[in-house]
């Protein structure tokens, strides 16, 4: 295991529970359980108090990690996030940026988030095969008064490389559970329309909300229409 992640395992303090699940004694979730189920379970010294595990099957490698990643961890990490976001932005994925963009670029954006992920108002878990990060994606949460049941999925990536495997289908089912434990149900998200992104969160039980036309542009100032998409969790 690579520097970073001993350090960001002695902050955690992982433990292992007879199941052979990691837990974040500090937040109190569930970061990765073997045999093919994620589920981030509050874990409550209060046995009354505990909430059921949300379990899902999905298909991934074994050795596939989903962590959420605090405002003290970033540091960690950023450049293995920079190196995945990097290339995905500029392989045809733009994430809300405008391609090619340089590992500056993204370093930057990376930084910017300190703020939010500090407060808690936004959410970041990252996927690790190992030690090697694989794909991140991110919940918003709604801070307006008159929206406390609202999130957005926001910047779901996963590297060229392991597309395929079910990475980014386990990086949902986090953020969704995670939505839960904020009491968010309503999730929305914008992805371009007729790509392959659409028919995933389709996949996922997200529906349309409508379109808008031209809503971002390409390198040669293309424009490309994207689609909100929306889901109501069950409140489990």
């Amino acid at each position: 295991m690579s520097l970073r992640l001993q350090r960001i395992s002695q902050a955690q303090r992982a433990v292992t529970l007879s199941t052979g699940a990691r837990v974040d004694p500090r937040e109190g979730t569930v970061l990765h359980v073997p045999a093919g189920h994620l589920s981030l379970e509050p874990q409550c010294e209060n046995e009354s108090s505990r909430m059921p595990v949300q379990r899902r099957n999905f298909t991934r490698s074994e050795s596939t990690t989903i962590r959420r990643i605090f405002a003290s961890d970033l540091k960690y990490v950023i450049s293995d996030l920079v190196d995945v976001f990097t290339d995905t932005v500029n392989g045809g994925s733009p994430l809300g940026f405008l391609p090619p963009i340089t590992r500056d670029e993204a370093r930057d954006y990376w930084i910017s988030l300190f703020p939010e992920l500090a407060t808690g108002s936004r959410l970041v878990f990252v996927a690790f095969n190992g030690d090697r990060v694989i794909g991140s994606g991110q919940l918003a949460l709604s801070q307006r008064s008159n929206s406390p049941h609202r999130a957005e999925v926001q910047r779901l990536f996963v590297a060229r490389t392991v597309r395929g495997q079910g990475v980014g289908r386990s990086l949902m089912y986090a953020l969704h559970d995670v939505a839960r434990q904020n009491g968010r149900t309503l999730i929305s998200l914008s992805t371009r329309r007729g790509e392959p992104a659409e028919e995933f969160y389709k996949g996922l039980g997200y529906m349309a909300a409508g379109v808008i036309p031209g809503w971002t542009i390409g390198p040669a100032g293309e424009r490309y229409d994207h689609v909100t998409m929306y889901r109501e969790l069950d409140r489990r």
